[in-house]
């Protein structure tokens, strides 16, 4: 981490003019043993190769961009296993401002510090082509919350008379750099509520120097923002896909698979083979009388895809989570 602390970092170019002053991270993952984090552990073939991090939060849905599937990825009865979510914010004061000058290093000391190697937690909550490890605000899955870092720096400075009415300040030594759980305000009562990003994003807000624009955008990511104490908030999140889509939240989705055994299943995937959600939909929008896809997402199933006929009984298996086409191909 000295590099964090020693250097301001450049921008990362796809991350510097995100809308809302705010990047998250979310790690499904958690690979390495012997940290106190997650829950991988020795021996490693056995103990850690679908090993989980710390649960911190929720995932209520992924957006699709896919032509032939019209809904999104719901994950409901957090089918989608533990998650670990992090994240900064900082303010729209000018640019020399410490928050926001040093948001990078913030940034790197969250993602590859602080988590991949600290904790040893990696890859995207669930197996997507849709969605980055880390990301603007506005660009990350829907959640219920997030854990949170702050920049706390200091830098002296020496006031120093030039002659004829010029002063000049010179600064004096190093900066000094520390990274903190965040220091916000519950939304709900303005109690005082650490470590979490909508509470930290809320008091950027009341300080008067987040705008309610871009508080408001955060908000729309992290839909738990209300009830930072409450890491899963199912009922929010069911609220929120119902307020978002104008529809009901899927009740027929998690922990169910195409049934095995039955004539009414198609095809099967390889375990060494996994796939992700996009393709696992356009494996059985390839395929003659697929209805339904199942995809493994979590646990040693992580990948594997099944699909079946509109007529399949879908059958209880956890880990799996089932989504029916929106649409499907006429072949001859």
């Amino acid at each position: 981490s000295d590099a964090a602390i020693t250097t301001v970092l450049d921008a990362i170019p796809s991350l510097s003019s995100c809308a809302n002053n705010a990047i998250m991270c979310c790690f499904g993952r958690d690979r390495q043993p012997n940290d106190d984090n997650g829950n991988c552990a020795e021996p490693l073939d056995t103990k850690c190769r679908y090993a989980d991090p710390a649960d911190n939060s929720n995932l209520c849905w992924t957006d699709t961009d896919i032509p032939t599937f019209s809904d999104p990825f719901a994950f409901p009865e957090k089918s989608e296993g533990p998650i670990h979510c992090h994240g900064l914010a900082w303010g729209d004061e000018d640019d020399n401002s410490f928050l926001t000058r040093l948001r990078f290093n913030n940034l790197f000391y969250v993602s590859l510090y602080d988590h991949m190697y600290t904790r040893g937690y990696v890859e995207t909550m669930v197996d997507s082509d849709n969605i980055g490890m880390c990301d603007c605000v506005e660009e990350m899955p829907v959640v219920s919350r997030a854990d949170c870092t702050q920049v706390d720096a200091t830098q002296t400075f020496q006031v120093v008379y030039e002659g004829n009415g010029n002063f000049a300040a010179v600064r004096m030594g190093g900066m000094n750099i520390d990274f903190n759980a965040c220091e916000g305000i519950n939304p709900s009562n303005g109690n005082r509520k650490t470590n979490d990003l909508g509470s930290y994003v809320y008091r950027l807000n009341q300080d008067g120097v987040l705008s309610d624009t871009k508080m408001e955008g955060v908000f729309e990511t992290l839909y738990g923002y209300a009830s930072p104490n409450d890491n899963q908030n199912e009922e929010g999140c069911v609220d929120a896909y119902e307020s978002t889509f104008g529809d009901f939240y899927p009740d027929s989705v998690a922990n169910l698979k195409c049934p095995l055994g039955s004539n009414e299943r198609l095809f099967r995937t390889q375990n060494d083979d996994p796939l992700s959600l996009e393709e696992c939909q356009d494996l059985c929008y390839q395929t003659e009388s697929c209805e339904y896809f199942s995809l493994g997402i979590d646990g040693i199933h992580s990948g594997v895809c099944i699909g079946c006929t509109a007529s399949a009984v879908l059958e209880t298996h956890r880990g799996i989570n089932t989504y029916k086409m929106t649409s499907t191909q006429t072949f001859p």
